[in-house]
């Protein structure tokens, strides 16, 4: 049974990609480098199949994408990435307000405020949030589409970056990267103390959350990298 569904694949797969390919020869046209229009060589050298130009034509659906994926920023206190003009003074770029402005620092200022009753994670707010880029601020979401938050994957090897990672995703409704070193009552120094403190540590469920995450969107390559960080840095039981 599992030999014919396996032909019946590949049937299909040679009915829908092969049967409508072109012609095996290239039409050739030698013209002036000058007078060289590159939008209508790309228009000229792209070939439609009939299916793909029956969908064009009718206006169908190519794809379509389920779950809006966010990425959701990560960096340590005062470490964010910022865009400014070569021309501003270093004071100039200091006293901006938006550099200083990032998704995880409104995210903090969105549960430091008393109205907000509802308490979740990090990865979570995108569902109930909107980020909007022109002013940097988290604002209710509206629609009912399903959105997913995904935090940017951290090595090991980048010490407390990787444990406030950890921190983000178990910590429901922080106010700041105090509250998140803040566990029982005593504020921890580090990110790692306060993830040891929280019991978050102590088995090696994280590495395997951080190789879960990591398998979706790494290549081969990037996973042993990973796996060897973990090997020398996380010491897994």
């Amino acid at each position: 049974m599992l030999k014919s569904v396996g032909v019946l694949n590949v049937s299909i797969k040679y009915i829908y990609k092969y049967i409508h390919k072109g012609p095996d020869r290239v039409a050739l046209e030698l013209r002036n480098r000058q007078s060289c229009d590159e939008i209508q060589q790309y228009v000229d050298g792209r070939w439609i199949c009939a299916p793909e130009a029956l969908w064009r034509i009718y206006s169908f659906e190519f794809s379509r994408m389920y779950s809006s994926v966010i990425r959701l920023q990560i960096h340590l206190p005062n470490e964010q990435l910022i865009r400014y003009n070569p021309n501003q003074s270093l004071g100039d770029i200091l006293a901006d307000e938006d550099n200083s402005k990032t998704m995880l620092t409104e995210f903090f200022k969105m549960n430091s405020n008393p109205a907000m009753v509802e308490k979740y994670v990090y990865r979570d707010f995108p569902q109930y949030y909107a980020w909007i880029q022109s002013g940097k601020n988290w604002i209710r979401r509206r629609s009912q589409n399903k959105v997913v938050g995904r935090l940017y994957v951290v090595s090991p090897s980048e010490g407390d970056m990787f444990y406030l990672r950890i921190l983000l995703n178990h910590v429901k409704g922080p106010s700041s990267f105090e509250k998140l070193r803040k566990v029982n009552g005593i504020t921890y120094t580090t990110f790692k103390e306060a993830a040891e403190m929280g019991c978050l540590l102590q088995q090696d469920d994280y590495i395997r959350q951080c190789l879960q995450e990591a398998w979706s969107s790494n290549m081969p390559s990037s996973l042993r990298r990973l796996f060897v960080s973990i090997l020398v840095f996380c010491q897994p039981t």
